[in-house]
């Protein structure tokens, strides 16, 4: 995808991307490849909600100051290690325009 064709129709709602994974796992943080080709775009502060096999919250972990640099994967820690991690949301909410859009 070329170009500017991401809108964001109501910046009052955070965007929500959910990662189903394939096993329940044990994570100690995630890594974040944050908007890969425009410097200073990208997600700046995110709610990383992780859920168990039944659907359950298992922790909802706040990250603000996120890397919005576009060269770099960066590897955020959460407060604990967590188990049985089935499938987890990261909630990104309305931070204003980034990147050519201004800061």
């Amino acid at each position: 995808m070329v170009g500017d064709f991401f809108i964001w129709a109501d910046i009052n709602i955070p965007i929500r991307l959910t990662f189903n994974l394939q096993a329940p796992l044990t994570a100690g943080g995630f890594a974040l490849a944050n908007d890969y080709g425009v410097q200073g775009d990208g997600i700046r502060a995110a709610d990383v909600i992780l859920y168990d096999s039944d659907n359950n919250i298992i922790a909802t972990e706040s990250f603000t100051g996120l890397s919005t640099n576009s060269t770099i994967t960066v590897q955020y820690a959460f407060s604990q290690q967590y188990e049985d991690i089935a499938y987890f949301v990261i909630e990104a909410p309305w931070t204003g325009p980034g990147g050519r859009w201004g800061t």
